[in-house]
C-alpha cells in the first residue's frame, strides 16, 4: 500500500541526501581554497548533515509503515511523532549544542528562525495531523519548510570564504596575464 504524497516524500529524501553531501563537499573545497576548519565550521558541517540524514529518514517514515498495513491516519500520525519528536529535540537543544562544542552561542537571528520558527513548524505539524487535517499534506509542508533552513547557515558561514577566494585568485590570476602579457611584448620586440 503507498501513502498518498509518497513520491513528494522520495524527492525530500533525495533532495536531502544530495544537500548533505554538497554541504560536507563545501568543507572540502574550502580546506583546498586554504582555509583552516574551526570548531563551528566542523559544527555546522556535523549540524547540517545531520539535519538533512533526518530529513531523509523522516521522509521515508510513512512509507515504511505503510508497508505493514496500518491505517493511513495511524501512519500520518506515527510519522509525526518519530519524525517531529527527535527533530524537535535537536532544534531545541542547538543552543547547547553549539556552546559546548565552540564555546559561544549562535547569533539571535540564528536562534529565531532555526530553532523559534522551525520548532513552531514541528508543532504545528503535529498539531495538524492529530487534528485530522490533510495528512500527507501536514508532513510534507513540514518537510518543504524546515529542509532549506540549513542550506542558509551553510551559505551564509562559507559563502564570505568563497568569495574572499575568488577574489584574491582574480587578482593573481590579472597579475599573471599581466605579466605574461608583458612578456610575449618582450618576444616581439627583440
Amino acid at each position: 500500500m503507498e501513502v498518498k504524497g509518497a513520491a513528494m516524500l522520495y524527492t525530500v529524501a533525495t533532495l536531502a541526501i544530495t544537500f548533505a553531501g554538497f554541504a560536507a563537499l563545501l568543507l572540502i573545497v574550502r580546506q583546498l581554497a586554504g582555509g583552516t576548519l574551526t570548531a563551528l565550521d566542523r559544527f555546522l558541517a556535523r549540524t547540517v548533515v545531520g539535519h538533512c540524514v533526518w530529513f531523509a529518514a523522516g521522509a521515508l517514515i510513512p512509507s515504511t509503515l505503510a508497508l505493514f498495513d496500518l491505517p493511513e491516519p495511524l501512519v500520518w500520525k506515527l510519522s509525526a511523532l518519530l519524525f517531529g519528536l527527535p527533530m524537535l529535540a535537536l532544534l531545541l537543544t542547538f543552543q547547547r549544542r553549539r556552546t559546548a562544542a565552540t564555546g559561544h552561542g549562535a547569533p539571535p537571528s540564528v536562534l529565531v528562525v532555526m530553532v523559534g520558527l522551525g520548532s513552531l513548524s514541528l508543532v504545528a505539524m503535529i498539531a495538524c495531523v492529530f487534528a485530522g487535517y490533510a495528512y500527507a499534506g501536514a508532513l510534507r509542508r513540514r518537510a518543504t519548510v524546515q529542509l532549506p533552513g540549513p542550506g542558509l547557515r551553510v551559505r551564509r558561514r562559507f559563502g564570505s570564504d568563497f568569495a574572499r577566494a575568488r577574489r584574491s585568485q582574480a587578482i593573481v590570476s590579472k597579475a599573471g596575464s599581466a605579466a605574461c602579457r608583458g612578456s610575449r611584448r618582450d618576444r616581439v620586440r627583440r
